[in-house]
């Protein structure tokens, strides 16, 4: 900051708006990474046996039972549920839509690099795999898939298994026996998610270096957007 500070004061006054952007930027990535250190601090305090243990008893009971209900049951329970009759609608243009300018930084359409195979991996913790089985420890050892992925984004492939998902029930209450008493998540296969991933994560940094998205109102999603974060462990500190 010291070395910016000097260059603005002897920049022309035409230099003097892109420093001033810079500079704003660069205090704001500061002051994220300066929360990301004081929850770094906080960390081990909240992952301790004791506040587990707390956090268990506070936010519900024990959760258990079987799933009683027929494959009939079942599919007409989550058609209700993840269904949307009016999908094929067309929406009208909104007066009041702000319409951002053209973006000054493009999105990358290049094929995954192989480090962006490694930070995604390095990121994914234990998951359980989808309906193929195959876990994040098989890619964790091969280089050969990120060579498949990249042959995929260049044909503009899609295997059929990236769309298929497991679902699984998981019981809201102790004893649950009804399709009302369980909530659904689905297990889509690692390579599929590793694709994906990167796609994400070039779509949030353009996003994000366009100013598409202001963080100060998005926050899933966002990296490094702490605040909620540090306001639930604030409260639950307090309780």
């Amino acid at each position: 900051m010291q070395r910016l500070k000097k260059t603005f004061r002897e920049a022309t006054q035409v230099e003097k708006p892109a420093l001033t952007e810079f500079r704003d930027k660069l205090r704001e990535r500061i002051k994220i990474l300066r929360r990301a250190e004081c929850h770094g601090r906080d960390r081990k305090r909240w992952t301790s046996p004791r506040t587990f243990k707390y956090l268990s008893k506070l936010l519900g009971d024990k959760i258990s039972g079987e799933l009683k209900a027929t494959k009939e049951q079942v599919e007409e329970h989550l058609h209700q549920v993840h269904s949307d009759h009016r999908r094929e609608d067309s929406l009208k243009e909104m007066e009041k839509l702000i319409k951002p300018a053209e973006p000054t930084i493009h999105f990358s359409a290049e094929e995954p690099s192989w480090q962006e195979v490694n930070n995604f991996l390095k990121k994914a913790g234990q998951s359980a795999p989808g309906p193929n089985g195959i876990p994040y420890k098989m890619y964790k050892l091969r280089r050969r898939h990120w060579k498949l992925l990249r042959v995929a984004w260049r044909k503009n492939f899609l295997a059929d298994g990236w769309l298929v998902a497991e679902g699984c029930f998981i019981p809201k209450e102790e004893n649950s026996t009804e399709i009302k008493q369980f909530q659904t998540i689905s297990l889509l296969n690692v390579e599929g998610k590793i694709f994906f991933g990167i796609l994400l994560w070039r779509l949030t940094t353009f996003m994000l270096d366009n100013d598409y998205m202001y963080t100060s109102d998005q926050k899933g999603g966002v990296p490094g957007c702490l605040e909620h974060t540090s306001v639930i462990s604030k409260i639950i500190e307090d309780v």
